[in-house]
C-alpha cells in the first residue's frame, strides 16, 4: 500500500514538473514573440520615421527647385496699339503733324498708345512706319510687300524704350520723311508695326491725316 501511495506521489511529481516546464516554455515563447514583434515594430517605426524624413526634404528641395524655375520663367508681354481715344487704333483715323527741320528736312510726328495687357516687360521696341506715295519715308519696305517704304524707330529713339506689363502709356512717334503733294491733300493709309518681346509683333492700319485732326 504504501509502496503503490509512493509511486502516485512520484508520478505526480513527474507530472507536475513536466506541466511547469511546459508553463516556462509557453511563457519563454510568448516572451520571445512580445520581445520580437517590439524590436520589429521599432525597426518600422525608425524606417518609416526614416523614409518620412527623406520624402519631406525630397518635397522641401521640389519646391525649393520649382520656386527657382517659376523664378526663371519669362512671363510674356501682349502689346494692343491703341488711339488717343483709348480704342484700337486699326482703322482710325490719325492725324499727323509735320515739321520743317533747319536742314529744310521734313519730318512726321504721330501720337498713339501703347497698351501692354500682358504680365511681363515689352523688353526693347522697334518701332516701323509703312507708307506708299506720295508720303515717301527714309528706306524701301523691306518685309511689306503692299507698301513701298518704310521707316525705323529703334529702341534707343524711343521714350521710354520699354515698360512693364498691365500698363499703358502714349508715345510720340517721329519719322524723317518726304511729302510729294501738298499736306491738306494727303489721304494715305500707313501701317504701323511694333516689334517687342521674344519674336513678338503687333499691327495697325490707319487712315493718316496730315497737319489736320482726326475727327
Amino acid at each position: 500500500m504504501e509502496e503503490d501511495v509512493r509511486l502516485q506521489f512520484e508520478d505526480s511529481e513527474k507530472r507536475y514538473a513536466a506541466l511547469e516546464k511546459r508553463f516556462d516554455d509557453v511563457k519563454w515563447y510568448f516572451g520571445g514573440a512580445a520581445s520580437f514583434f517590439t524590436l520589429w515594430f521599432a525597426v518600422l517605426t525608425v524606417v518609416s520615421n526614416s523614409n518620412l524624413n527623406s520624402q519631406k526634404d525630397d518635397l522641401r528641395d521640389f519646391k525649393t527647385t520649382l520656386r527657382a524655375d517659376l523664378g526663371k520663367i519669362d512671363l510674356p508681354p501682349d502689346i494692343e496699339l491703341v488711339g488717343l481715344d483709348r480704342s484700337a487704333l486699326n482703322g482710325q483715323r490719325v492725324s499727323a503733324d509735320l515739321t520743317t527741320e533747319n536742314d529744310g528736312s521734313t519730318r512726321m510726328h504721330i501720337a498713339i498708345v501703347l497698351r501692354n495687357k500682358g504680365d511681363g516687360t515689352t523688353g526693347p521696341m522697334f518701332v516701323k512706319l509703312y507708307s506708299n506715295d506720295p508720303i515717301q519715308l527714309d528706306d524701301i519696305s523691306t518685309d511689306e510687300p503692299k507698301f513701298k517704304y518704310e521707316g525705323l524707330i529703334t529702341p534707343k529713339n524711343l521714350e521710354p524704350p520699354s515698360f512693364q506689363g498691365s500698363y499703358q502709356l502714349s508715345t510720340f512717334m517721329t519719322f524723317p520723311c518726304t511729302v510729294r503733294t501738298p499736306p491738306r491733300r494727303v489721304r494715305t493709309q500707313p501701317r504701323i508695326k511694333v516689334f517687342f518681346g521674344k519674336g513678338r509683333v503687333t499691327q495697325a492700319d490707319v487712315s493718316l491725316v496730315l497737319g489736320a485732326s482726326a475727327k
